[in-house]
């Protein structure tokens, strides 16, 4: 993990690295979700719910508890990232 976690502080510093950044947490999503460790996999999300692919999941997870407002909100949120 630590690996994982020092390749994407090196992609930060990349100015075009969000695809790079965005498959090594898929890769720590993962290995997070055969350990079941839920709350790291919701944490890892919301962190880095800039990016669609992430939030998309969150927005599933609010309609899957019946949180129509927390995905609304998420949804309000993606759209405003997308009009910058």
């Amino acid at each position: 993990m630590a690996l994982l976690d020092r390749q994407i502080e090196r992609e930060k510093e990349n100015q075009w690295s969000d695809y790079a950044i965005m498959r090594l947490i898929k890769a720590k999503i993962t290995y997070f979700r055969t350990q079941a460790r839920n709350q790291k996999v919701l944490k890892l999300l919301k962190t880095h719910s800039r990016f669609p692919d992430f939030r998309e999941q969150l927005v599933d997870r609010a309609l899957e508890n019946d949180n129509c407002d927390l995905a609304k909100e998420l949804c309000n949120k993606g759209i405003e990232i997308a009009k910058k």
